[in-house]
């Protein structure tokens, strides 16, 4: 097996703006490489690794609206999918 046969790792983009989380799908695919799926919310998210257990990083705003705000989903993430990575960016001062 070569580097070329082995697929994408998959990443899970959480954010409740529209152009940010198209911004983030954009940068991740070209720049990063990866396989990547999105949700506009918490709830949604969830239910997406719920599914697709091969994704491998979710990518979440820590500042969306909600009963599960990022580090809700993040901590979700962390009990429920353990070899899953969380990554919690946030332009909130």
């Amino acid at each position: 097996m070569t580097v070329s046969d082995v697929p994408p790792a998959v990443v899970l983009v959480v954010e409740d703006e529209p152009a940010l989380r198209l911004l983030s799908e954009e940068i991740l695919a070209e720049y990063g490489g990866y396989e990547v799926i999105s949700a506009a919310h918490a709830g949604q998210a969830l239910a997406i690794l719920s599914a697709r257990q091969e994704v491998r990083l979710v990518f979440t705003d820590t500042n969306m609206p909600g009963a599960n705000m990022g580090l809700d989903l993040a901590l979700a993430v962390k009990a429920n999918w353990p070899g899953t990575g969380v990554l919690l960016p946030s332009g909130a001062p």
